[in-house]
């Protein structure tokens, strides 16, 4: 795990009491696009993901993935930003426009990391590329376990063990894949209020 989470201010008192991580897919940096290792062997762990959220909910910068993702919560999509933990999976930065190779994909290992680190109760990945594919290359193991009785998000959300603890994750899609944000909050919205309120041991 190269970059750091983003952890808001109240991620401990989360929504209803429960700690929410969001995963994203990838940076891409439009003006210089950054190399991982290097960046780490200068500077260690990289707090680059928290500097990117603070940057955007402080000038309120509309970039589309965090909008609409703040709109699933909330009518002002700043507001939720504060209450959850974010990171993207893949642990390079990337060009603008760059699709991610095997080597860039094969770092989503670091889904095991973050949850160790901050021990979520639910998990929402907003990417059917990640949630379909990759994870079943990279992520899932025997012991984690599909709730095949319900159906939230992309299709059934899977409880993850990790080091310490288990969670709850579900899939959707990532905002970039919709040109209207007016569909893409009527879709996912009720999935993640859905989503909210189911107890992960029931």
């Amino acid at each position: 795990m190269f970059l750091y989470p983003w952890e808001g201010k109240n991620y401990n008192s989360g929504i209803n009491g429960e700690k929410v991580f969001i995963f994203g897919e990838s940076h891409y940096d439009d003006d210089e696009p950054l190399n991982t290792a290097e960046l780490v062997a200068d500077i260690g762990i990289s707090n680059y993901t928290s500097e990117v959220v603070r940057s955007i909910l402080l000038n309120k910068k509309y970039v589309r993935f965090f909008k609409r993702i703040g709109c699933l919560f909330n009518e002002d999509w700043t507001k939720i930003w504060d209450n959850i933990a974010f990171a993207n999976l893949i642990q390079f930065i990337l060009e603008n426009g760059e699709q991610p190779n095997d080597t860039h994909i094969a770092s989503i290992d670091s889904f095991y990391k973050y949850l160790e680190m901050l021990k979520p109760n639910k998990v929402i990945i907003c990417s059917a590329r990640t949630w379909n594919d990759w994870f079943e290359w990279h992520i899932e193991k025997d012991e984690d376990k599909l709730i095949s009785d319900v159906k939230i998000g992309i299709a059934h959300p899977v409880k993850f063990i990790y080091n310490g603890g288990t969670t709850l994750a579900i899939g959707i899609n990532h905002p970039s894949e919709w040109k209207s944000e007016e569909n893409y909050v009527e879709r996912w919205k009720p999935e993640i209020e859905k989503f909210l309120a189911y107890k992960i041991d029931s």
